[in-house]
């Protein structure tokens, strides 16, 4: 357990005389409320939770925060709205969650919905004992050209998961 306020730091130097890389870990007790980079990758994660210490808000550099939701399981259901710009893919990855016996089988169904819009499945799977990765190319998001700026990720699934963005080069 951590007392307010507390941060934890973590510094690597390079052997061969490169730039100093560090990551610092804010805590309010248990929870954890920042990620910072220092070196020659820079950034601030800040998370805020709500009364009943559910993750509810995560924000990049003090920007716009991206709002969350979850299941009365706790687990999160919704992600956004976040946005997507450039030539974007998506990646996933599925695994059973610890405690499912091995030969059962999970579901994933996962959909983007535009601001106002309508929701587009990106991926409708299953997998067993052993861990589902998966792309969703550009190609995707060329056919639904309503899939960019900002979109709220929604997932329906039992499956332990999940989903980056990444931008490609043009």
């Amino acid at each position: 357990m951590h007392d307010e306020g507390t941060t934890s730091r973590l510094t690597r130097t390079a052997s061969d005389g490169g730039e100093t890389q560090a990551i610092s870990l804010g805590y309010d007790g248990a929870l954890l409320t920042e990620v910072a980079w220092d070196g020659p990758a820079r950034g601030r994660y800040r998370y805020r939770y709500d009364d009943h210490w559910r993750l509810v808000g995560i924000s990049l550099d003090d920007g716009v925060e991206t709002a969350m939701a979850g299941d009365a399981d706790g687990l999160t259901t919704r992600f956004g709205p976040f946005r997507i710009e450039g030539n974007p893919a998506l990646r996933w990855a599925l695994a059973l969650p610890m405690g499912m016996p091995a030969g059962s089988v999970c579901h994933f169904t996962g959909t983007l919905t535009p601001a106002g819009g309508k929701a587009v499945i990106f991926v409708k799977t299953s997998t067993s004992d052993t861990p589902a990765p998966g792309t969703v190319q550009p190609s995707f998001f060329a056919q639904h050209p309503t899939l960019h700026g900002d979109l709220f990720l929604h997932v329906d699934s039992e499956c332990s998961w999940a989903v980056t963005v990444v931008r490609l080069p043009l």
